[in-house]
């Protein structure tokens, strides 16, 4: 899967974001790789079960990334491949931003191994102890309306260590894969 460099559709200018569209110029391994960006190599090898059944979010790039890890493929950032598409990040702010944070933390709940998801649940405990902001009821509600969880293994969940630092409390990062 590759990540595409995106320009605006109506200057053609360049936009970036630090995670979906940085700034660079040399191809990476990314996990962060925008929907509109999303490019799949024409190549027979890959399985039929790239198709996934069941986004677990808006936050759908990262469930897709997700699925295409569990079967072994890398994701690669490519900064010479462009797609054009809005600026996302303007006005990325109030509800629209708290909707993005619930959809990563349905995402982690969804994806992260028994011992990630209890570093989660623990951290919004924590800053819900000190009286702060926090996710800890929806994140209960949300693993208790859990059917079925399509956990990673801790070794292939290592490459969302970025959203997982995003929702881990300081204290416990060092206990993430």
């Amino acid at each position: 899967m590759i990540g595409f460099k995106m320009y605006l559709p109506k200057t053609g200018e360049p936009w970036h974001d630090p995670w979906w569209n940085p700034d660079e110029s040399q191809p990476r391994p990314t996990v962060l790789c925008p929907g509109c960006g999303l490019a799949f190599r024409n190549d027979p090898r890959l399985p039929s079960a790239i198709c996934i059944p069941d986004i677990v979010s808006q936050a759908h790039e990262l469930s897709m990334a997700a699925e295409i890890a569990r079967l072994g493929y890398k994701i690669e950032f490519r900064p010479d491949c462009i797609a054009f598409h809005p600026d996302t990040t303007v006005g990325y702010t109030d509800q629209k931003a708290a909707n993005g944070n619930l959809n990563q933390l349905r995402f982690l709940v969804h994806y992260t191994d028994p011992f990630t998801l209890k570093l989660l649940v623990a951290t919004h405990w924590l800053v819900r102890l000190r009286g702060l902001p926090n996710q800890y009821e929806f994140l209960k509600n949300y693993i208790r309306q859990q059917k079925t969880r399509r956990a990673l293994d801790r070794s292939v969940m290592a490459r969302f260590r970025e959203v997982l630092l995003w929702h881990t409390h300081p204290w416990l990062q060092r206990f993430l894969p």
